[in-house]
């Protein structure tokens, strides 16, 4: 069985964060990750063009660390005895121990349901974006965007590079509420050129504030979705649909261990764990 100082569930922005943070400081680390590529959702990796900037000096960073070993395309399947994990990988069972657990999960994408929302062509909105970097071709197609958060432009955002035609992007947030966000984002630079970078990138598209899908219709597959804003209805023709509304942390790992009876240990195991951020 290998040991390392730390553990790191999760190759997302949080957990490579923690990773290069204990590896700097001389600890040993090992990664593990479900998917067979580093970056999580958010530096997914897209197969049109290499990273770049953050993802891409951190990653480096990670890969040239003689402190760090990264496990991707594993699944952790339980708690083993004491300060060890079981792991599957590549269709073998293997034990990790470890001195610090950090669990750096990431959230889910839920999409609350509307009238015609299993047609082929919905998709959450970190779906539709997480299809375009693996591949998916969208040059041409019509796309409404919809929903409420930032992740709404830069999925469209990725749409748009990929050839699509973003005909609507709706915001579930009446517009007072977006001026004093954006007002907000003063205090934060960075993230106000980001947020600048896509509207100039969208900035032809379509806006519609306070307003949600209501229903998709179409014969075996999207032909246009109506936005209800207030009592109003708006039809838009197109041929997909990217929801995204609410995210919830993926917290079953946690929630699972600390209660699984066949452990003794596992009722210890929450105050001994790190959440990265």
């Amino acid at each position: 069985m290998q040991r390392f100082d730390v553990v790191v569930i999760g190759g997302g922005p949080g957990g490579l964060s923690a990773a290069l943070a204990a590896a700097t400081h001389g600890a040993s680390v090992c990664i593990v990750e479900r998917s067979s590529d580093l970056g999580g959702q958010v530096w997914r990796r897209d197969v049109r063009r290499p990273r770049g900037g953050r993802a891409k000096r951190m990653l480096e960073a990670l890969h040239a660390s003689p402190h760090v070993t990264i496990l991707t395309a594993t699944e952790v399947t339980a708690p083993g005895t004491g300060r060890s994990l079981f792991l599957e990988r590549h269709g073998h069972a293997e034990e990790l121990g470890y001195a610090k657990l950090v669990l750096a999960t990431g959230a889910r994408e839920l999409c609350l349901p509307f009238d015609g929302w299993t047609l082929p062509g919905v998709t959450g909105a970190g779906g539709l974006q997480a299809l375009i970097k693996g591949g998916i071709p969208v040059a041409g197609q019509r796309i409404v965007v919809a929903g409420s958060g930032p992740l709404l432009w830069a999925s469209a955002a990725s749409a748009r590079r990929a050839g699509a035609r973003v005909v609507a992007i709706v915001e579930a947030a009446p517009a007072a509420a977006l001026t004093r966000f954006v007002a907000g984002l003063a205090a934060h630079p960075g993230k106000l050129a980001q947020a600048l970078q896509l509207r100039a990138v969208l900035a032809r598209t379509r806006f519609i504030a306070g307003a949600a899908p209501c229903l998709v219709g179409g014969e075996g597959r999207v032909e246009f979705v109506e936005i209800a804003r207030g009592a109003k209805r708006v039809r838009v023709d197109c041929e997909r649909v990217a929801w995204g509304r609410v995210w919830s942390p993926t917290t079953s790992l946690a929630r699972r261990w600390a209660v699984a009876p066949s452990c003794e240990e596992s009722p210890k195991w929450p105050s001994r764990w790190t959440r990265a951020s």
